[in-house]
């Protein structure tokens, strides 16, 4: 005997099998998964007869109301566009962070002394003002010192539009393997800029 009932979703008749009572099946029009009830809910009529749910493939669901999209979704696109936006964000953080880490390291001779001179307890003004005398003293400051600061702030500048996307991409399904690499990605960039010296 057939259970035939109103979808939950759309409100249209259905009609399934006795064997589906209690159990999930595909309704026909609005594809989405509901319980059948155990008994029938409304008068019998002209019904169409819902697919169990495991049984429903590509080949075997009615086609698609008009006006329903049939191709892959727009917000799969638009979740893998989002994700891959940020790994690419990400990437280019972390490669500033590292031009600059390098930066550094490549320098340290040149301002070690100068960190090791400054006593405990120095504040930054007095700190800056010995910095600037030492530069013009050996003819200016070097252009690497002013790439620096500029280097840490497009770093930054990267990262966070690219911590952002990742979010917003780990939400699709389609472009979550990239989102995630980026949130590690971005997840690195914080601490290396901590560990720049």
């Amino acid at each position: 005997m057939a259970i035939q009932f109103a979808c939950p979703g759309c409100q249209q008749p259905i009609e399934v099998d006795d064997t589906w009572a209690q159990r999930q099946v595909a309704c026909p029009y609005c594809r989405r998964t509901i319980t059948a009830p155990a008994a029938s809910t409304i008068e019998p009529g002209a019904l169409h007869q819902a697919s169990p749910l495991r049984e429903v493939t590509a080949s075997t669901a009615s086609p698609a109301p008009p006006g329903w999209a049939t191709g892959p979704s727009e917000g799969s696109t638009a979740g893998r566009g989002v994700a891959t936006a940020a790994l690419a964000l990400a990437l280019a953080a972390l490669a500033l962070c590292v031009a600059s880490k390098i930066l550094i390291r490549t320098h340290l001779p040149e301002i070690q002394p100068m960190l090791e001179s400054v006593e405990p307890g120095t504040d930054i003004l007095t700190m800056q003002k010995k910095w600037i005398e030492h530069f013009e003293s050996q003819g200016g400051i070097p252009g690497w010192m002013i790439a620096l600061p500029w280097m840490l702030l497009g770093s930054f500048c990267l990262w966070l539009p690219g911590l952002i996307c990742a979010i917003l991409g780990v939400r699709h399904p389609a472009g979550r393997n990239r989102a995630v690499a980026a949130l590690v990605l971005c997840a690195i960039v914080p601490v290396l800029t901590c560990c720049i010296m």
